[in-house]
């Protein structure tokens, strides 16, 4: 083999390593929500707020932290009905190769579409304490035990709404499993979607 091919596949694989160690340390997800809507923002604001609470830094390029990661957060308007989505989503997974999805599907091709491409939906509203906590915002915790709903008011100016409240226990669930596992176990969708089924059961987010 002449020194220049082994060259190419060494850098190939340097390049290839390279790639995987960014990987490794960032994810993306998609965020499905009535954007076109105040609800949307809401429910944007909320999820912003937990990737904010840990290990965030100055100059940032991603949206935040959830469990020591960076996250990219890619924006589905869902308001445009379960067929738009579907195109919306099948059109931005390759490129992306989300992680996981955040929102509430009623559509059932927008959903089958995130199952075989093995994107895990994360539905806070089947936790043991949603009914708690989307009527009482006041009793959700920070992760370092502020007030939630004190702190989104002071970062948004305006109160918590359910959507808020969905999309700031979304990213905890994520924040939860992502924190708990490895990078083996963060390759498995199987795995993801059995922690977060798991982490619903909690008591608390």
């Amino acid at each position: 083999m002449s020194i220049a091919k082994i060259t190419k596949i060494a850098f190939a694989l340097l390049l290839a390593g390279a790639c995987n160690s960014a990987q490794a340390h960032s994810f993306s997800l998609l965020m499905l929500a009535q954007f076109s809507q105040p609800q949307g923002q809401s429910e944007l604001q909320g999820f912003l707020l937990a990737t904010r609470e840990q290990d965030s830094h100055e100059d940032e390029t991603s949206d935040g932290h959830l469990g020591g990661l960076d996250v990219h957060i890619l924006k589905l308007d869902s308001s445009r009905g379960d067929d738009g989505l579907f195109d919306a989503i099948k059109e931005t997974i390759p490129e992306h190769q989300p992680m996981f999805a955040s929102g509430s599907l009623e559509g059932g091709r927008s959903r089958k579409i995130l199952e075989s491409k093995a994107v895990v939906l994360v539905e806070p509203q089947q936790a043991a304490y949603w009914d708690l906590y989307s009527t009482h915002p006041e009793q959700i915790s920070l992760m370092n035990g502020d007030s939630f709903a004190r702190a989104y008011r002071d970062r948004y100016a305006t109160a918590a709404d359910i959507h808020a409240v969905r999309g700031y226990l979304s990213a905890r669930l994520i924040a939860r499993v992502i924190r708990q596992s490895n990078e083996a176990q963060r390759g498995n969708p199987v795995w993801l979607k059995q922690a977060i089924l798991a982490s619903l059961q909690a008591q608390t987010p």
